[in-house]
C-alpha cells in the first residue's frame, strides 16, 4: 500500500553567530579577520527535528507521524553579504567536515547520529547513518556586518570529477569519503531517510 505524505517535510534552517569587531579606523585594509560560525538545524514549522522527535499530522487523514533517521548534506559556494548587498571577504577552516580544495570549498553537515531514537540501525532497514555529527561551518571574515548568507547544497562538479578521477571512495579526503553513490558514479548531494509511525503506534 502506498501512502501519500506532505511534500515538504523539513526545512533546513541556518543562523550565523558572529563575534568580534572591526578596527576603529574602518578602512578595509586595516580590518581584521573575525571568527564566525554558521549553525544548521532541521525544522518543521517552529519545531526542531532530530533523531528523538516525531512530526505528526501526515497522510490523508493525519494518522501518520514522521521521524528522521538520517539527514546529511554537502554545502558549497557559501557567501556572506552585508546590508548593501556587497560580498564579505571570508575564508573557511579546514577540518574533517570542511575541505578547502584547489577547486573550491565543500563542507558536510550531518544532523543525525546512529545512536539514538529513529537513527539507530534497528529503526530503519539498511540505515547508513554515521556516528559522527556536525551542525556548523566555521571560518574567518572581515566583519562589516552580515545581512545575508547564501549557499548551494551539493559538491561542485569540478571537485567531484577531480576526486572521483584520482581517488577511491575510501581514499577521498574527508568529508568526501562519505555518501558515495555507486549507481550514479558520484557523490550524493543530500541523504534523507525517514521512518513513519501509524496510528497503531507501529513504525514502518
Amino acid at each position: 500500500m502506498r501512502h501519500k505524505f506532505k511534500s515538504t517535510l523539513f526545512t533546513i534552517a541556518t543562523m550565523a553567530l558572529l563575534s568580534g569587531c572591526s578596527s576603529d579606523s574602518g578602512t578595509e585594509d586595516e580590518l581584521t579577520m573575525t571568527p564566525f560560525t554558521i549553525n544548521f538545524s532541521a525544522m518543521s514549522g517552529d519545531q526542531n527535528v532530530d533523531c528523538d522527535s516525531m512530526v505528526s499530522g501526515f497522510g490523508n487523514e493525519g494518522h501518520y507521524s514522521i521521524g528522521v533517521s538520517d539527514l546529511r548534506f554537502y554545502v558549497s559556494n557559501i557567501e556572506l553579504f552585508d546590508q548593501y548587498g556587497e560580498k564579505i571577504e571570508a575564508s573557511f577552516d579546514s577540518n574533517e567536515f570542511q575541505l578547502n580544495h584547489d577547486l573550491g570549498f565543500v563542507g558536510l553537515v550531518d544532523l543525525t547520529s546512529n545512536s539514538s531514537g529513529k537513527c539507530t540501525s534497528d529503526a530503519i532497514p539498511n540505515s547508513e547513518g554515521t556516528a559522527r555529527t556536525n551542525n556548523v561551518m566555521t571560518g574567518k571574515m572581515i566583519d562589516t556586518g552580515v545581512n545575508k548568507i547564501t549557499f548551494d547544497i551539493g559538491v561542485p562538479q569540478a571537485i567531484m570529477k577531480e576526486v572521483i578521477a584520482t581517488q577511491s571512495a575510501e581514499d577521498a579526503p574527508s568529508p568526501l569519503n562519505e555518501m558515495y553513490w555507486s549507481m550514479g558514479f558520484g557523490l550524493s548531494s543530500l541523504c534523507n531517510e525517514l521512518c513513519y509511525r501509524e496510528h497503531d503506534g507501529k513504525y514502518r
